[in-house]
């Protein structure tokens, strides 16, 4: 199609899913992004980026699971 056909149409999540084939297990879920924050470790006092939305990280300097307290 030429660029001038192609202005103006809205494809539907469905769509996009045609096009580039869809996620691996065949349906789409709804996937929650990371919520990445600088954390310092316990241990080693080392920064790292750990994801608050779960309740334990592991170092990657150290390797000791530091556990998050709501």
């Amino acid at each position: 199609m030429s660029e001038k056909n192609m202005k103006g149409i809205a494809l539907s999540m469905d769509d996009l899913d045609k096009i580039n084939g869809g996620l691996s297990q065949g349906k789409r879920t709804n996937r929650v992004s990371k919520q990445m924050m600088p954390v310092s470790c316990t241990k080693c006092k080392k920064t790292f980026d750990a994801d608050v939305q779960k309740s334990s990280a592991t170092c990657p300097f150290c390797g000791k699971i530091n556990k998050f307290m709501g």
